[in-house]
């Protein structure tokens, strides 16, 4: 029916409001242009591509040792592009990336440091003075971030509203929030 084919005038509106923000669109925009030179340089079709094309171009991302990332958002940047009704297929381009991504992450990744063990933060723990204030918070935030798990962002945040402490003399005893 006619209804299944339109979208109502109450959609319309937001969909016309729908911008992208500045710098993805500036990006886009760079990506496509380089996609645009690469396939006139190999005499290619830039638009509509074929998915021979938009495979063909991914390799060339990696060999320029672009971040995993970097080359994804260039693979949106193009297929996004092309008419919906001529848009690559993305499987083979998809898993070449995928296969990208693991050789880089064993090349550059990140280094985990190793976790504080129960000795470690014992150790910690008591190089804080209890009967400092900066000692008391110092191991007050030791102990909490260590059992609770938390980034040091999520520490930095935590009001002292949040933290009852209690001495009793021997030692420093974090109690629930009420």
């Amino acid at each position: 029916t006619d209804r299944d084919l339109y979208v109502s005038t109450a959609t319309t509106g937001p969909l016309k409001n729908k911008s992208k923000p500045e710098n993805t669109s500036r990006t886009y925009d760079n990506q496509r242009d380089l996609f645009r030179r690469w396939c006139e340089q190999q005499g290619r079709v830039a638009r509509p591509c074929t998915t021979a094309s938009y495979v063909e171009s991914v390799p060339t991302l990696i060999e320029a040792g672009r971040a995993p990332n970097a080359v994804s958002v260039a693979m949106s940047a193009i297929r996004t592009w092309m008419p919906d009704d001529k848009k690559p297929g993305t499987q083979e381009a998809r898993g070449m990336l995928n296969e990208y991504k693991k050789e880089w992450n064993k090349r550059v990744g990140v280094k985990k440091a190793p976790a504080i063990t129960d000795d470690m933060i014992r150790a910690m723990v008591a190089t804080c003075d209890p009967n400092h204030p900066i000692g008391i918070r110092d191991g007050a935030v030791l102990l909490l971030g260590r059992g609770a798990l938390n980034r040091r962002s999520e520490l930095a945040h935590l009001t002292i509203g949040y933290l009852p402490v209690e001495t009793d003399g021997g030692g420093l005893y974090l109690t629930s929030p009420q």
